[in-house]
């Protein structure tokens, strides 16, 4: 167990930052150490009962940062299933769809300290999630004296993404939409209203500093390099499922902040397809970076097909890499993660940005390799946060893997755009 002395001067602050306050928003860059922050407020309240609600993956980490980090080494019950009992008192750590199921027995379970962590997952205030833990009726943070909400990217795409947060503290009485008026730019697509830029950010800014905490830098945190890198590929069945047209037309509608087409199954297939064609040329790179000396790679993709082109086109170059994706049985899924910390582990693993881009630490490597670029910031900065955090202690290199000609081209214009934005608030 490691004392309160072991946490940075920020941190400390961070922890009393929390405690002082009912409902606050730590919104620190990944890497600086959010949840050890939220053990140590933890310990300063001294609540009876304390829930932390998280992804699934991150169930196990939480109670091994409170064993870590907690002076009174509370005890930490894993809901793992509607199965589980909650214990009397203590902390407990259970997944939102747990949460949202359970909510009634929470309720009356009374938890007095309640932490979100990547609290962006409540960014929906229609959300059946949003409505059972902050909701009006019956919701689990009823009887909480305090409420933390936690993510290094509260706001995944547009600063309207804060206006559930900025209900919960009290800081806006107005609707949703009247917060979207009053600090966004929006337009009318053929799927509803869409942000495209900001209001007023400064007055937003000053509104939210009350209860909202955020810090970009940390002492000893090494450099970080980030490069978009062109690759090659065999583009023929790409050509043939994306005409100039198509790609003017998806470009324009980029250009003009319209992004509803983003979901659409067309443009899902497009980037599969891009994603394919990578897969050799990302082999090859991660192989010229093992040969040049570089201990460990950490290779990033969204699609399955993706994962496994790229995992069949490294094992033809005698390069086994675990992947850790939808399909990786819960169980097997820390496991997988301390392999790759161990010095004598597998030198390269491959993760699913939507199963292993939030809260798990990777700091054993520091190469990342980003085979398909999100469209959202708060993905590439999580996919980029598992090596570049806390704990490292070389420089981070991160590279942007983009198919020339193709989708990808608008994607990264689509992501500076976003960082642009959110930069002006957050």
């Amino acid at each position: 167990m490691l004392s309160w002395q072991s946490l940075t001067d920020d941190q400390k602050r961070g922890a009393d930052w929390i405690a002082s306050r009912p409902v606050s928003y730590l919104a620190d860059r990944p890497g600086l150490g959010k949840t050890a922050q939220m053990v140590q407020a933890v310990d300063i309240c001294m609540p009876k009962r304390t829930l932390v609600i998280c992804p699934p993956i991150l169930r196990e980490n939480i109670a091994r940062e409170f064993e870590r980090w907690s002076l009174w080494s509370e005890p930490v019950t894993i809901i793992r299933s509607s199965k589980d009992k909650l214990p009397a008192s203590g902390v407990v750590a259970m997944s939102y769809q747990l949460a949202t199921r359970g909510r009634r027995e929470l309720n009356e379970w009374r938890p007095e300290f309640v932490a979100c962590d990547e609290a962006h997952a409540l960014k929906e205030p229609g959300s059946e999630r949003a409505k059972a833990i902050i909701g009006n009726k019956r919701r689990i943070t009823e009887h909480a004296a305090r409420m933390l909400w936690m993510s290094g990217t509260p706001a995944p795409n547009h600063i309207g993404e804060l206006y559930t947060f900025a209900r919960t503290a009290g800081l806006w009485r107005g609707t949703q939409w009247e917060f979207h008026e009053a600090f966004c730019i929006q337009v009318k697509t053929a799927m509803g209203w869409k942000v495209v830029g900001n209001k007023h950010p400064e007055a937003l800014k000053e509104i939210l500093s009350r209860v909202l905490l955020r810090r970009t830098v940390i002492q000893g945190l090494p450099p970080l390099r980030l490069a978009t890198l062109p690759v090659e590929g065999d583009t023929r069945a790409l050509r043939a499922e994306m005409d100039e047209a198509t790609r003017e037309a998806v470009t324009a509608a980029a250009n003009a902040g319209d992004w509803s087409f983003l979901d659409t199954p067309f443009i899902a297939t497009i980037r599969r397809l891009a994603g394919i064609a990578k897969a050799p040329a990302v082999a090859d790179l991660v192989l010229n970076e093992l040969e040049a000396g570089e201990p460990k790679c950490l290779v990033f993709a969204q699609h399955t097909a993706v994962i496994d082109a790229i995992s069949e086109a490294l094992a033809l170059k005698g390069i086994a890499a675990p992947v850790l994706d939808g399909r990786t049985p819960e169980k097997r899924r820390q496991t997988i993660i301390d392999a790759f910390e161990r010095a004598d582990g597998p030198r390269v693993n491959i993760w699913q940005t939507q199963s292993a881009s939030e809260g798990l630490t990777a700091v054993a490597g520091r190469r990342v390799i980003i085979a398909e670029p999100a469209w959202t910031p708060k993905d590439n900065s999580q996919m980029i946060a598992r090596v570049w955090r806390k704990g490292q202690t070389r420089e981070v290199v991160a590279s942007f893997c983009t198919l020339a000609g193709s989708i990808d081209d608008t994607i990264i214009r689509t992501l500076e755009r976003k960082n642009r934005l959110l930069a002006e608030v957050l």
